[in-house]
C-alpha cells in the first residue's frame, strides 16, 4: 500500500480577497487510480469553500467547514483546481493578523492516507502561520 501523494500544496497563503488555494496542485497515487479528498476548516466562521466549475461527487457543509470528494485521480484533481476560498466578511481584512488551518487528507482505495496542512493569514500581519510556513521550509 502506498499513500496517494498531493503536489505542490502551498503551506502558507496570504488571504484579502476570493482566492483559489489549489490551483497548481497535482494528485498521484504508484498504487491506485482512485480515492477519496477531504478538505476541513479549521474556522468555518472565517469563511466557506466554493466549486467555481462543475465538479460531481462532492460535499460541502459550511457549518462544520467540511468538503469531501470521492473518484478518479483526476477528477479529484479537477475538483482542488476548481475549489476556492471565499472569506467571511469581516476576517482576514488587512492587518487583522488572523491565521486560519486547512487540512486536506488524500484516501485511496486500500485506505492509506497522507495529510497536508495549510496556513492562511491576512496580507499584513501573517503572525504564527509565517512561522510555521518559515519552519516548514527550513
Amino acid at each position: 500500500m502506498i499513500a496517494p501523494l498531493l503536489h505542490n500544496v502551498p503551506t502558507a497563503v496570504s488571504i484579502e480577497s476570493i482566492k483559489s488555494l489549489f490551483s497548481e496542485v497535482s494528485v498521484t497515487d504508484a498504487d491506485g487510480n482512485y480515492g477519496t479528498l477531504s478538505i476541513q476548516l479549521a474556522t468555518p466562521k472565517a469563511g466557506s469553500l466554493l466549486e467555481l466549475g462543475i465538479v460531481t461527487g462532492s460535499h460541502y457543509d459550511a457549518q462544520t467547514g467540511f468538503y469531501q470528494i470521492s473518484g478518479s485521480l483526476t477528477n479529484l484533481e479537477t475538483a482542488l483546481h476548481q475549489l476556492a476560498f471565499i472569506p467571511a466578511e469581516g476576517h482576514f481584512t488587512l492587518g487583522s493578523g488572523e491565521d486560519m488551518a486547512i487540512t486536506l487528507t488524500i484516501t485511496d482505495s486500500d485506505r492509506a492516507s497522507m495529510v497536508y496542512n495549510l496556513y492562511t493569514y491576512s496580507r499584513r500581519d501573517c503572525g504564527q502561520a509565517c512561522e510555521i510556513a518559515n519552519d516548514y521550509r527550513g
